[in-house]
């Protein structure tokens, strides 16, 4: 009885795990393509979004920043894989460049501090190798990044667009679009792209922040972050079991 009573608890507690699971990614799949950003940031027109017709993925997400948008322009001029990085989890991309059989000392080092030499981008240098290239900028404005050209009809889009604020601050706003012909209004997949690549962009903006207020990030503190995820599925598992 006490084994029937134990396995019972055990399939009770997965099932309420799972519901609060499912909870949580639904709303988290509804607020992160707007996170941050206000219904009039959204609907604005902004460079880049020509060149996807019909994105599978569409976020406008919002911070705003205690700097002008002249000394936040730096940190954005030098992004990309082998120049300042993309200030996000360094750790989760040089295992995906080197999932690539790419050496990756060279790549995503997420620097904090600015780079003269990288301050004048130049239109097509690769922002991540050869297959995400820079499209267009506006030095203090914006900065957009594509696939090349001739690769149009799909991959991943990024704007990062700068707006001074009245009281001397920036809102940065960042518009990733995902384009993969034959998957549109695919909600699977929507989903799948929402919920893996948030963590990401938001560390990224999180970032971008941090160094152009003057600060710095500890090496450890990305570890502390994802021990953190960690712990929250452990968590999520014991109750299960319990």
């Amino acid at each position: 009885m006490a084994v029937q009573n134990r396995a019972r608890r055990s399939w009770i507690g997965c099932g309420l795990t799972l519901v609060v699971i499912v909870i949580c990614f639904s709303i988290a799949n509804a607020l992160i393509p707007n996170w941050g950003s206000t219904p009039a940031e959204q609907a604005q027109a902004l460079p880049g979004d020509e060149i996807f017709a019909k994105p599978v993925l569409k976020w406008v997400n919002g911070i705003t920043i205690n700097a002008s948008p002249e000394e936040v322009w730096p940190w954005i001029a030098q992004m990309g894989d082998t120049h300042g990085g993309y200030y996000s989890y360094r750790y989760i991309e040089k295992a995906v460049t080197a999932m690539a059989g790419v050496d990756t000392s060279r790549y995503y080092p997420n620097t904090n501090e600015i780079h003269p030499e990288w301050q004048s981008p130049t239109i097509g240098q690769g922002m991540i190798m050869d297959a995400f290239v820079l499209r267009d900028y506006k030095a203090n404005e914006y900065m957009v990044a594509a696939p090349p050209p001739e690769m149009d009809e799909g991959g991943l889009l990024w704007t990062w667009y700068l707006a001074p604020t009245e009281d001397g601050r920036t809102r940065l706003l960042v518009h990733m679009s995902i384009q993969i012909p034959g998957m549109e209004g695919n909600k699977a997949v929507e989903t799948g792209f929402n919920l893996a690549t948030f963590m990401m962009e938001r560390k990224m903006m999180v970032g971008i922040k941090q160094r152009a207020e003057g600060g710095m990030e500890a090496d450890w503190v990305q570890y502390a972050e994802a021990l953190l995820w960690f712990l929250t599925l452990g968590i999520g598992l014991i109750a299960a079991r319990r």
